[in-house]
């Protein structure tokens, strides 16, 4: 693995994103022939061409499905999954809260990945907010929905600045593999625990 590729996994590891909605009304809903401008939790009144009131509401579910081949998992539908190729044979798909909570599949189309683990750990702990922070990790399995076995490490990483819960556990699918990482500030509040836990609950890597 090149200096770069590793600089690349740093970056893209350590990265978190949101998406949140602006004053902008981002959606179009056509009724009659008249166009009604509205955003996710909104109720607006219009009317028909006929003169008749419609009253519109636009609900988002609670959570999104992701879907790539056999890989599929669910994510809390406020954020958004930011998918990028970090090199040609390396495809990452991260969702990330703006507190620090995220969760990142990597596959690997050529390269067995099992061994990564304890890399991509070490990653995270020299990245930490407090370079004080103490790593404590164990050997890991976690079993998917359909009946895949990840192995791998769960590590907590903590100090008087944080408290962080890290799992990296992988699949070895013969030729390639995939990596699935997630990490949550203990101390957060309950709704940035459900991205780890609906993570973990609906991850599929086979149909």
């Amino acid at each position: 693995m090149t200096k770069t590729l590793i600089a690349v996994l740093l970056s893209t590891l350590l990265a978190t994103s949101a998406l949140g909605e602006d004053s902008h009304k981002n959606f179009i809903v056509t009724i009659d022939g008249q166009d009604f401008e509205i955003n996710p939790g909104d109720a607006i009144t219009g009317k028909s061409k006929s003169g008749a009131e419609i009253k519109l509401a636009l609900k988002r579910k609670e959570f999104s499905t992701f879907e790539q081949g056999d890989l599929s998992f669910e994510y809390r539908s406020d954020l958004s999954v930011a998918s990028s190729d970090i090199a040609s044979d390396i495809h990452q798909h991260l969702v990330a809260s703006a507190v620090g909570s995220l969760v990142i599949v990597q596959q690997y189309d050529k390269i067995n990945p099992g061994k990564l683990a304890d890399f991509m750990l070490t990653q995270f702990a020299e990245g930490s907010a407090d370079p004080l922070s103490k790593l404590e990790k164990t050997e890991f399995s976690r079993t998917l929905s359909d009946g895949t076995i990840l192995k791998g490490l769960k590590a907590s990483l903590k100090s008087e600045k944080e408290d962080v819960a890290i799992e990296v556990l992988a699949a070895d699918q013969g030729i390639g593999g995939i990596v699935a990482i997630s990490r949550y500030n203990n101390d957060a509040d309950q709704a940035e625990k459900t991205i780890i836990d609906r993570f973990w609950k609906t991850l599929r890597l086979k149909k």
